[in-house]
């Protein structure tokens, strides 16, 4: 098991490169109904215009006039409660307890911290979209009053005046898609026209949440509810945008704006995208963002291969569960029929409240995926020791060995344009 030092972090996402290994389940990304106006040519979910969908986790018997009603209740009962109660166990049991209880390392054992659980929303469609407004509202609501911080990545562009004022008491990031500040540039890597309304509404949705205060610090300083700010933008680094990298930095920067950036996941048409750079032109570009944000805002970070600013370390907190229930380690371990990659699925959470902590307690995480059991390259390198990488398992994992639920045998890598030889130690003579 990995016990590294903490290099340079910056806030990403919610916890994401800043949280210990505490034996427990910390964070939940899940899906909603794939409903979006949008065609995002490098989109993880391949989203459609309108989800009809009857395996959809909130899917409801339709209203009064047909209208498709969702329900946010499946997710309260079957992700929030059960993360949250774990969380709160984890919270009032003593050191020696969260030990033999939790399997938590004994380092991480002993705190005061109180440990916040957090679910976050990264698809399958837009959130704010008319068909999942009222739905996605409910979920932070629901959140909120499980105790939990609530994360909505979204492309910004439904957010208007009434919505954003009732978001803004909520403890709620919103990460609004900013892949460039070129209108034609952004308009086409959202799958539109060049004269299509999409940059200028998602511009003045920006505006409008700094405006009212959503980048500005929320919650009481010292508390596990305070934030620096609740306004990120996120972007993947793409050919497209590769020449405006410092310049969607700066803005974020200057503005109190998470900078949420990273490569794009070769999952659904990410698999199979244009956009996609090579190993060196994406090396080039963390290695332009390193630089500028040490000599312009005095931040340091080490270079991962998959996040700007920070390591992805979910391997030790997090699942994710899809919009019909699928469970899975991360976003990563989908399956892409384009590439025959099978996906690594825990169970469905429609098995019950139990099926959440089960899935987190399946063979594959408790004996290979949490204590980061991996061989290959990845195992090799020197920045898994130093917590500056932990490898990726959707884009560095060996797609051609199966893993399933009940497997115990380490994951075989295939390593990544980033990889620094870890030096063993000579055995004395």
């Amino acid at each position: 098991m990995l016990h590294a030092t903490k290099p340079h972090r910056q806030i990403v996402q919610a916890g994401l490169g800043t949280t210990p290994d505490r034996g427990i389940l910390q964070s939940v990304w899940f899906g909603i109904p794939g409903n979006c106006d949008l065609s995002c040519p490098y989109c993880f979910c391949s989203t459609t215009e309108i989800d009809n969908d009857v395996d959809n986790i909130a899917w409801g018997r339709p209203a009064s006039g047909g209208v498709t009603h969702y329900q946010y209740e499946p997710y309260e009962r079957l992700i929030f409660k059960p993360l949250a109660e774990q969380v709160r166990a984890w919270n009032a049991a003593s050191p020696e307890q969260r030990i033999a209880a939790f399997g938590c390392p004994p380092e991480n054992a002993q705190t005061d911290e109180v440990v916040r659980g957090k679910v976050a929303i990264p698809g399958a469609g837009e959130p704010f979209h008319p068909r999942n407004r009222e739905l996605v509202l409910s979920l932070i609501r629901s959140a909120n009053a499980c105790g939990l911080h609530m994360t909505v990545f979204t492309t910004g562009h439904w957010i208007d005046a009434a919505l954003a004022a009732e978001l803004l008491p909520m403890d709620v990031v919103l990460l609004v898609k900013r892949n460039s500040g070129k209108k034609e540039v952004q308009n086409a890597l959202v799958g539109r026209p060049a004269d299509h309304p999409f940059f200028e509404q998602r511009e003045a949705a920006l505006q409008l949440l700094m405006d009212i205060g959503f980048n500005k610090p929320f919650g009481k300083p010292g508390t596990s509810e305070y934030q620096e700010t609740r306004l990120g933008v996120v972007t993947s680094i793409m050919r497209e945008n590769i020449v405006e990298l410092e310049s969607l930095l700066c803005f974020a920067r200057k503005n109190n704006i998470i900078f949420d950036c990273d490569t794009i996941l070769e999952r659904g048409r990410g698999g199979v995208c244009r956009q996609r750079l090579t190993d060196k032109m994406t090396e080039c570009g963390f290695k332009i963002l390193q630089r500028l944000d040490k000599k312009k805002f005095g931040r340091e970070w080490d270079i991962s291969s998959t996040y700007v600013g920070t390591a992805c370390d979910r391997h030790r907190h997090h699942l994710y569960v899809d919009k019909r229930g699928f469970i899975y380690p991360c976003v990563g371990c989908m399956e892409d029929k384009e590439h025959n990659i099978d996906p690594i699925v825990l169970g469905n959470i429609k098995d019950g409240p139990h099926a959440l902590i089960a899935a987190w307690k399946s063979p594959i995480m408790a004996k290979v995926i949490r204590p980061w059991r991996y061989e290959g390259p990845c195992k090799d390198c020197s920045k898994p020791e130093k917590g500056i990488c932990f490898s990726c398992l959707g884009r560095f994992r060996d797609s051609l060995v199966t893993v399933t639920r009940d497997s115990t045998e380490p994951i075989t890598t295939i390593g990544c344009w980033n990889h620094t030889q870890r030096h063993r130690k000579q055995p004395p003579k």
